[in-house]
């Protein structure tokens, strides 16, 4: 998961920025049950919509079975445009639920953002974190 670090304004006065010293090195710690709890939902509502992604694309490739494979016979022709029409509907069909996956990541980024504001704090991602795969994994 990405991390998060708090930024400073410079009119916070030198105590409140110790709190919130304080409260970055116990955001290093592991999260609360209940926010634990909302990562978990947001993990069973990830994979969710994969699996619905992954109908999707096994539904394209029954299509090309079912209703373009009804020949016996085939051209090499016949063969690639075959292949040529079940990539493109693969690739629209990927890139449609990459775009619905990326989307939805910046709205609970912007949900966050907000709910942080709202409480007077500041967050930033470090995006590198990204593609760390030990924190992926974890």
């Amino acid at each position: 998961f990405p991390e998060f670090h708090l930024i400073y304004p410079n009119r916070l006065s030198p105590p409140f920025c110790f709190i919130l010293y304080i409260f970055e090195l116990y955001m290093a710690e592991p999260l609360t049950d209940d926010h634990e709890l909302q990562v978990q939902a947001y993990l069973r509502f990830a994979k969710m919509k994969r699996d619905q992604h992954v109908k999707e694309v096994e539904l394209a490739v029954t299509d090309v079975k079912d209703y373009k494979l009804d020949e016996t016979m085939f051209t090499k022709d016949d063969v690639v445009d075959i292949l040529d029409n079940l990539n493109e509907e693969l690739q629209s069909s990927v890139e449609k639920e990459l775009t619905n996956s990326a989307h939805s990541s910046a709205l609970l980024l912007r949900l966050l953002f907000h709910q942080a504001e709202s409480g007077g704090l500041e967050l930033a991602v470090d995006t590198n974190k990204l593609e760390n795969e030990f924190l992926l994994s974890e």
